[in-house]
């Protein structure tokens, strides 16, 4: 299942709340036993997926296993700007799993262990891929913004100052001098009426993550486990944004474009330690902790505007066009997970896992590579995003039903936790998904189906006094193969 990570969109080139929150949010992605049953596995295990709920998951093996899945996504976005609505869907087929348990009989050493299991894996945490757009009147300009921005700073400062921004507004005669005021600024736009706006966000991407793991059987009453987790993360977006002049009179700006590209690379490396405990056979209890992942990123932003006078056109030379290509270090907040599972004999289970995250604990750290890049303090950016950010709850519930020796069905849910304080008007509502598959065993192969849709609602802030009501749901399909070699 697709899960697309939604921010706050205010136009900002430099790092802070945006990048933590998208980096510190994930939503594992796992087979379709995993899927169906919302990814609640936290006491139950016995899965290739588990491991990155609880990694003393693995513990519950007794033979080897492998494992691969396959996703199906499609995406549907509404945006509604000023009573207009705009619809985009896409779809997308990724890989989302692919795994390896093997498993060692221990039981003969008479020391209590039963098994220990080592694994290894790849599992698709987030994907960015999206496509979505808004049009529609209104008073506010971005080049309102931008005159904002540029005001108290000389016209030759911008460049430094602002270099994504007022200076190209500037440059391009999108902004101008202000008549009464010496420090200010004001848009090339004399009338009182509306201007039509156009903006399309693409997005492309994802994060990933390649684990290690290690577990143990200790008399079948408690499991131990750790694992250690590489992610790589990509994200690459392009923003444009286009504004025509409804009321012309007195005006000779007709239109202008405004344009930016942001390119983050990067990897980092978390731990993950578990525990499974039997207080009776049919009772599970489970306790994960997540470290805080450290990343290593770096951002290549560029931007463009054009404007369209009616006797003129204003473009850049490349030497005003901004290019930037910065290192830094993010480092996201841990999580502690509570799980309980109940079995039903020989006929089902169900499991439920609470996750705790506080997303102010995520923070901004300079880059070590001072060779390259120049070291930055990130105090104001990290307070500021500590002021906006809070901690949140995330549920997952999941159930399966043996049918009988050959067939399973399975149905789950996930609630997510708003990351953003309510004030700040970002997340519209938890983010929900709800889930259900089907799954078939014959002799060592395990064949599984899962659907799953998920709906969430964001509010889109182009800058101070724009901004849309952006709803998407994803739903999902993923087909998964298991199969058990001794």
């Amino acid at each position: 299942m697709s899960t697309l990570v939604l921010f706050i969109s205010i136009v900002s080139f430099s790092q802070g709340d945006a990048d933590l929150y998208r980096y510190s949010k994930t939503d594992i992605q796992g087979g379709a036993r995993f899927e169906a049953m919302g990814g609640s596995f936290g006491a139950l295990g016995a899965d290739l997926s588990s491991s990155q709920i609880n990694p003393a998951g693995f513990g519950r093996y007794s033979t080897s296993q492998f494992s691969s899945s396959l996703g199906y996504s499609k995406i549907n976005n509404n945006l509604l700007f000023n009573g207009n609505q705009s619809h985009t869907n896409g779809n997308l087929f990724k890989l989302n799993t692919l795994g390896f348990v093997f498993v060692v009989d221990e039981s003969k050493n008479q020391k209590g262990f039963l098994f220990s299991q080592f694994g290894f894996g790849y599992n698709k945490l987030q994907n960015y891929t999206n496509s979505y757009r808004y049009e529609g009147e209104q008073f506010e300009s971005l080049l309102d913004d931008f005159a904002a921005k540029a005001y108290g700073y000389q016209s030759s400062d911008l460049f430094v100052t602002h270099p994504y921004t007022s200076s190209l507004a500037w440059e391009t005669y999108a902004i101008n001098p202000a008549p009464n005021d010496a420090n200010g600024y004001i848009p090339a736009l004399y009338n009182n009426g509306n201007q039509y706006h156009h903006r399309q966000i693409d997005t492309k991407g994802g994060m990933n993550e390649y684990y290690i793991s290690f577990s143990k059987n200790y008399i079948n009453s408690l499991y131990i486990g750790g694992n250690i987790g590489i992610r790589t993360i990509r994200y690459d977006e392009s923003m444009t944004h286009r504004e025509d002049v409804m009321d012309t009179t007195g005006n000779t700006l007709r239109s202008f474009e405004y344009a930016y590209h942001l390119n983050t690379k990067g990897n980092g490396f978390n731990l993950k330690l578990g525990a499974i405990y039997l207080p009776q056979d049919n009772i599970r209890i489970g306790f994960a902790f997540h470290s805080a992942t450290y990343y290593d990123l770096t951002d290549k932003t560029d931007a463009d505007m054009v404007t369209f006078f009616t006797d003129q056109t204003h473009t850049l030379n490349d030497s005003l066009k901004p290019y930037g290509d910065y290192n830094y270090r993010l480092k996201t907040p841990p999580k502690f997970i509570g799980s309980i599972a109940y079995i039903f004999g020989t006929k089902g289970c169900i499991n439920a896992d609470l996750e705790y995250i506080n997303y102010r604990w995520a923070n901004l750290r300079s880059t070590k590579d001072v060779e390259n890049y120049q070291p930055y303090d990130f105090t104001t950016e990290n307070a500021d995003a500590e002021k906006v950010l809070k901690s949140a709850l995330n549920l997952r519930l999941g159930t399966e039903i043996v049918l009988n020796s050959i067939f399973y069905l399975r149905g789950g849910l996930r609630l997510y936790g708003n990351a953003y304080k309510k004030s700040v008007g970002v997340e519209i509502g938890i983010d929900k998904s709800y889930s259900m598959g089907l799954g078939f065993k014959q002799g060592k192969m395990n064949i599984d189906l899962s659907y799953r849709i998920s709906n969430y609602s964001r509010n889109y802030t182009a800058f101070y006094g724009s901004s849309a009501e952006h709803k998407m749901s994803t739903q999902g399909i993923v087909l998964s193969a298991n199969y058990a070699f001794n």
